[in-house]
């Protein structure tokens, strides 16, 4: 396992340009605001954007189209997008944006006898890394969804940042 996890990390150092890869450099990203995301930093290498999503509550809502509109704003063809959750009962995840599949996970949920929603949240990942390469390389059903455990309608909150 620890060749595995050795792996992650340098691909990870890579794509935040702390490694050098061995190619050619790439072209700088640009850093236009789209009107799903606001610009919050931007370097030659990245760009650091914050989606703001209304939530009704507990649920799962899909953030693909978001993400997206980053890295498209980017300019970025091939690097990573790192994706996290400042909200402490958001987690995210992929999934097939499929009604059956989100109605399972939900009851699925659901079902845990636990009574504290942040024992829960512990089960799930605040942070996603997400391969570009002309696009985001996410499999053929799959989208990155937001799953939000409040049971408060808010504003949720995240952190994206598009790195070559």
């Amino acid at each position: 396992m620890k060749p595995l996890l050795g792996t992650a990390v340098r691909a990870l150092a890579w794509a935040a340009g702390m490694v050098s890869s061995g190619l050619p450099p790439k072209q700088p990203v640009r850093c236009a605001s789209g009107s799903n995301a606001k610009i919050l930093g931007c370097t030659g290498t990245s760009v650091i954007a914050e989606i703001k999503i209304q939530s009704a509550g507990r649920g799962v809502y899909d953030l693909t189209p978001y993400v997206e509109k980053v890295v498209k704003s980017a300019g970025l063809e091939s690097g990573a997008v790192l994706l996290y959750s400042v909200d402490p009962l958001v987690r995210l995840i992929t999934i097939e944006y499929d009604p059956d599949l989100i109605e399972d996970l939900l009851a699925l949920v659901s079902s845990w006898k636990v009574k504290d929603p942040y024992v829960i949240a512990s089960v799930f990942q605040p942070s996603l890394v997400i391969p570009v390469e002309k696009g985001l390389l996410l499999g053929s059903f799959q989208q990155i969804c937001l799953l939000d455990l409040n049971e408060r309608e808010g504003v949720r909150k995240l952190i994206v940042e598009v790195v070559q």
